[in-house]
């Protein structure tokens, strides 16, 4: 079985998490039950992956993408917008389980 991982948010405690998760998985030598596409704002942080095996499993969304998810008004359209990267992710990826999250943010 194969678990895809989609995340756009950059924002809190969540790159450190990230990093966390990331090591737990290359430790245990599971990158390859995991796909991994990620908001290119991520990649900074994670540097300290790119040359194990973990990071192989690490694809980033294009930037524009990433803008267009950030401007979003509603959960509703970032659910939307999620879901069709995953249809498209699918097109050239096999997986059984997808793990996401949605933060809506209010803009004052």
């Amino acid at each position: 079985m194969k678990t895809l991982i989609v995340e756009f948010q950059t924002s809190g405690h969540y790159p450190e998490y990230l990093k966390h998760v990331l090591a737990k998985i290359n430790k245990k030598d599971k990158s390859n039950e995991f796909i991994f596409f990620l908001t290119p704002f991520l990649k900074d942080h994670l540097t300290i992956f790119e040359n194990t095996p973990v990071y192989n499993s690490i694809h980033f969304f294009d930037k524009n993408l990433a803008v267009e998810y950030a401007n979003f008004a509603n959960t509703k359209q970032m659910a939307n917008f999620i879901l069709e990267q995953i249809f498209n992710i699918k097109k050239h990826f096999q997986f059984n389980h997808v793990l996401t999250k949605l933060i809506h943010q209010n803009k004052d």
